[in-house]
């Protein structure tokens, strides 16, 4: 149980802290993409949901509005299970 307490939540805390759920961070553009700007933590799952709640929850958005968040949360979900993959073969050598 303390290694979950301990492993478990301090690694989330970080990860909500940023992507932008507690307050505002300095947006640090990388690239355009299909004419969305990509930012420094939207490689986190986290940053890209917040901002498409947000759409949807105080501009009221549609799907055709937050289109793009959902394809590059599906995108960044993909490129995180096959990490993921590749670390446990490479670790049980399966």
């Amino acid at each position: 149980m303390f290694g979950l307490l301990t492993l478990g939540c301090f690694p989330f805390f970080i990860l909500m802290f940023f992507s932008d759920c507690f307050m505002p961070l300095p947006k640090i553009n990388i690239f355009s993409l299909a004419g969305h700007q990509v930012y420094l933590n939207d490689i986190l799952p986290t940053a890209t949901a917040t901002r498409a709640f947000n759409k949807i929850l105080n501009y009221d958005s549609g799907f055709s509005d937050v289109s793009f968040e959902i394809l590059w949360i599906v995108a960044l979900s993909l490129i995180y299970f096959f990490i993921g993959v590749w670390l446990f073969r490479k670790k049980y050598k399966y």
